[in-house]
């Protein structure tokens, strides 16, 4: 209950089978670590969040790294915002991700150019309700498009998108906002 204000935030781990839940009260606040990291290799990972700030890091990362069983779902409510990320969340089983947007989400420099959302490993849901700001990269849609392009219209659209991708992932931190 009430507010965290500190170097860490949240640091919730789980390596046994079960799931791993976080919800918070207050507002987290950390200056050079991770709002909350929530971490579950066996089973789901929930993360039901207000106001999470990182003034060093990312806001709120999720992770499923078991082969087990486990969908990540995060809901905010408030201000998301990380100087990395706001949100980065990956399955490394494939899982659902799902991530639900009810407040203002973004990355510190509050450009559309940096790197507000980041998923990969799963499939992922993104309801945006909040005011989203900056680049959202979903690994997953570059995988599927290569998966399933039957024709040689739909490869060269995936083919593209693996570039474009590509130099957001690669680019986008060497060249964007240097100053």
């Amino acid at each position: 209950n009430g507010s965290l204000d500190a170097r860490f935030g949240i640091d919730a781990e789980n390596f046994g089978s079960g799931s791993t839940k976080v919800t918070t009260v207050g507002p987290v606040t950390v200056t050079t670590g991770n709002g909350i990291f929530a971490l579950s290799t066996g089973g789901d990972v929930t993360v039901n969040a207000g106001d999470v700030t990182s003034t060093g890091n990312t806001a709120i990362i999720a992770r499923q790294t078991g082969a087990g069983a486990g969908a990540i779902a995060i809901t905010t409510s408030g201000t998301v915002e990380g100087a990395i990320a706001a949100i980065d969340a990956q399955s490394n089983a494939g899982h659902a991700i799902g991530i639900t947007l009810s407040g203002a989400t973004h990355n510190s420099s509050q450009t559309a150019a940096a790197l507000a959302i980041n998923t990969a490993g799963g499939a992922t849901t993104l309801i945006n309700n909040g005011a989203l700001l900056g680049r959202v990269t979903l690994g997953d849609f570059v995988e599927f498009a290569l998966r399933d392009a039957h024709t040689i219209d739909e490869y060269a659209f995936a083919l593209g998108t693996l570039g474009h991708y590509a130099s957001d992932n690669t680019g986008h931190p060497e060249a964007v906002n240097k100053a």
